[in-house]
């Protein structure tokens, strides 16, 4: 047996339980499973799963391990449902929209199987809340959407001696792994081992701003939950050192191997992700503008509004402008009259804010962003205009 499969057993809670004709009857196949039985149900039972966001990963994972019998999920997230939420995250219905995430979810989870334990938090995860948050949980499921809460979920497992089981998705692409498993008098590699420095924040987009297609958060997702699973049971290989990469446009599923760092820096305390990511809170607060004031600088004088999105973002909506890879970004302001005024704009204001922040030394131009981007910009002067 492989050592963190002895150390599973070896954790798990008493499995003294007797499991009632409705449990016999409703897990009938998994008790058949050669190596699951009535003491892998038993596991699955006892198990306390802590599932970090709701969106497109976090609904089929949520719906398989309910399935399951998982005995208590906690549901971490702070968003509301949104009509642009439902052609992926197929929990939720068009009545849904508007309401907290968490609530829905533990609706669906119960009206699945009234023998699951939901916890709520209905507030998104930071350095602050994270500790009290998933102390009483086994195992961390990462179904964010975003580098610093990635970072986060990481590190929150390396101090709280949790496993952590990660997935993300990009366009036609997906990927899954899992981090910090106890293995002998040792852990697995973890995502700082994989990724040891965050990409620059003008260079990764979420869902939201690239795009996904909506049955692949379902396909990763449910490989998020079946590594839970195994876990859990202590069943087959768990993805330990390895990433596992999935092409939907070719179905080429690929297996990458990583290994610890030898000298990444050891991880003693939660930090500020939004910083360590390159995403300050405060950075380029004076290079923002407000809706109204843009609105105010675009009828009284002359300023340049862009529009730095990608060219599917502009295609479904838009506030005007011109529209401006940012690549190019420079070239432009460098060949604009001296002491113009520029706003840049995107969905809802990082990317331009970043932007802003990386060229605010060019001296031949007054560089600004909307602040909270086209969907701030709508909801400010309530425009019938789609909210992506």
């Amino acid at each position: 047996m492989d050592s963190w499969k002895r150390v599973v057993y070896l954790q798990g809670n008493t499995l003294d339980m007797e499991l009632d004709n409705h449990s016999l009857e409703r897990y009938s196949r998994q008790l058949l499973l050669k190596g699951f039985g009535v003491a892998g149900q038993k596991r699955l039972h006892h198990a306390r799963v802590l599932v970090v966001g709701l969106g497109g990963l976090g609904c089929p994972v949520v719906q398989t391990l309910a399935g399951a019998g998982v005995g208590h999920l906690g549901l971490v997230d702070g968003d509301k449902v949104s009509r642009s939420n439902l052609h992926r995250q197929l929990i939720y219905k068009e009545s849904d929209i508007g309401q907290l995430k968490v609530n829905v979810a533990k609706q669906f989870i119960q009206a699945i199987n009234t023998t699951v334990q939901v916890t709520c938090f209905p507030e998104f995860l930071n350095s602050d809340n994270a500790k009290e948050i998933a102390q009483d949980f086994d195992i961390l499921v990462d179904c964010s959407d975003n580098f610093p809460c990635r970072y986060l979920v990481n590190d929150l497992g390396v101090i709280l001696n949790k496993p952590v089981v990660f997935g993300a998705v990009h366009a036609f692409e997906g990927q899954v792994a899992v981090f910090n498993v106890a293995q002998g008098s040792g852990w697995s590699p973890n995502y700082r081992d994989l990724y040891p420095t965050p990409p620059a924040p003008d260079t990764v987009h979420n869902c939201a701003e690239t795009g996904v297609l909506g049955v692949l958060p379902s396909i990763v997702g449910n490989m998020q939950a079946l590594e839970t699973i195994k876990w859990i049971c202590g069943l087959g290989d768990l993805l330990l050192g390895k990433l596992w990469m999935f092409d939907g446009l070719s179905n080429k599923a690929t297996i990458i191997k990583y290994t610890a760092q030898v000298n990444r820096d050891t991880i003693q305390a939660l930090v500020d992700y939004e910083q360590f990511c390159g995403i300050s809170s405060t950075a380029g607060n004076d290079l923002e503008v407000s809706p109204l004031t843009l609105k105010e600088w675009l009828a009284s004088e002359e300023v340049y509004l862009l529009d730095i999105r990608t060219a599917g973002e502009r295609a479904i909506t838009d506030i005007g402008g011109t529209w401006l890879d940012p690549q190019h970004l420079d070239t432009y302001l460098s060949n604009l009259p001296a002491g113009r005024k520029v706003v840049l704009y995107c969905r809802s204001g990082r990317r331009s804010l970043n932007l802003a922040v990386k060229y605010q030394t060019n001296q031949n131009i007054q560089l600004f962003s909307l602040k909270g981007g086209l969907l701030g910009y709508r909801d400010y002067f309530v425009l019938d205009i789609p909210q992506y």
